[in-house]
């Protein structure tokens, strides 16, 4: 984009080391539909899998400072161990079934900020996009994004702005808890995944 390239903008998540910027203008302005035809792509995990997260994060030390969750069931786990992460993006479903009514079910109590967007199956909104953007480039108060549809390709976007050294955690189906540790290979991972929503799709 012609724009300098710069170690800050590196370690902030915004660009490559080879001068690649993650997000693209347009993203912001239109709902991505993730074509059919790419979608066994997604169903893969981008991080490592956690078979007992019980057992796991019982064991750990976390800067919650640097934690972000996806998903309602990897957020309940996480509040419910006394880690509150500094994002979490939640729709009050677990596997499109609903099981919370509200924050307060999840163990979260008043101090949060909430941002409510409006997210549907199998796409990015720009609402969402816009959402994660505007936290991301303020002072990044500990918030609950309530998604009105569905959380379940938001990780994608998260990792896109995240800065390097976040942890990024969200639930793999009938499997376990995948830990993303946000490193220049990882978003370099998830823009390739994004360029498989071809601008056909774009609405």
């Amino acid at each position: 984009d012609q724009g300098i390239i710069s170690s800050t903008n590196i370690r902030s998540g915004k660009m490559s080391r080879e001068g690649t910027v993650f997000i693209k203008e347009e993203w912001m302005n239109k709902n991505l539909v993730l074509p059919e035809k790419v979608r066994d792509a997604f169903k893969r995990p981008i991080g490592e899998l956690i078979f007992d997260s019980e057992d796991w994060i019982e064991n750990q030390r976390f800067d919650s400072s640097t934690i972000i969750t996806v998903g309602d069931a990897t957020t309940e786990l996480f509040v419910r161990h006394n880690i509150i992460p500094q994002l979490s993006i939640v729709d009050f479903k677990i596997q499109r079934h609903e099981a919370f009514k509200n924050l307060q079910e999840m163990g979260f109590g008043e101090d949060q900020e909430v941002v409510q967007v409006t997210n549907k199956a199998g796409e990015i909104s720009s609402q969402l996009f816009k959402s994660l953007s505007d936290w991301f480039d303020s002072s990044k108060k500990q918030t609950v994004i309530v998604i009105n549809g569905e959380d379940d390709l938001a990780v994608l976007p998260v990792l896109l702005m995240s800065p390097l050294g976040h942890q990024i955690f969200y639930g793999q189906p009938h499997e376990g808890l995948v830990k993303v540790e946000v490193t220049e290979e990882k978003k370099k991972q998830a823009f390739e995944l994004f360029l498989l929503f071809d601008s056909q799709y774009f609405f």
